[in-house]
Order: structure tokens, then sequence, then C-alpha cells
């Protein structure tokens, strides 16, 4: 032997290694990335239904005259200012 190694050992630790990363990528990361996925949908959806909350908390300030329109505009655009 020349210091070379046999194919019969290196061909089964190539194709274990081509196994294992094929079932990572078929197998095991399109489920989690679905998951994923929807949780994101879940937040995004969350969000949106705050934001359209709060917009009809406002405008039916507005409506009520409790809140000016120009003074709801402000609260709705920088509502970090109406803590200052």
């Amino acid at each position: 032997m020349s210091g070379t190694i046999p194919i019969r050992i290196i061909l089964p630790a190539i194709l274990t290694v081509l196994l294992l990363v094929m079932t990572i990528f078929l197998l095991i990361l399109p489920p989690l990335e679905d998951r994923l996925m929807e949780g994101k949908r879940e937040v995004i959806h969350e969000l949106t239904e705050i934001a359209w909350s709060t917009l009809s908390l406002y405008a039916e300030k507005e409506k009520n005259g409790v809140l000016a329109r120009e003074g709801t505009r402000v609260r709705v655009c920088f509502p970090a200012e109406e803590a200052v």
C-alpha cells in the first residue's frame, strides 16, 4: 500500500454522509420551514388585528368628539409622542 485509502473504505463513508445530508434537506427542513412560516403568518395576522383595533378606537373617539381630527391623526401616526 502506498498510502492511499482503498475505495472499499471511503465509499461507504461518503455514501453515509450523502444519505445524512439528503435526509436533512428532504425530510427534516421542509416541515420545519412550514412551521416557521405558519408562525410568521400568525404574528402578522395578530399585528394587523392590533393595528385595526387601534385605528377603530381612535376613529370612535374622533366620532364621539373626544379627540379633534388633527389630534387623532397625530396620535395614530406618532403614538410615542402621546406619552411625552
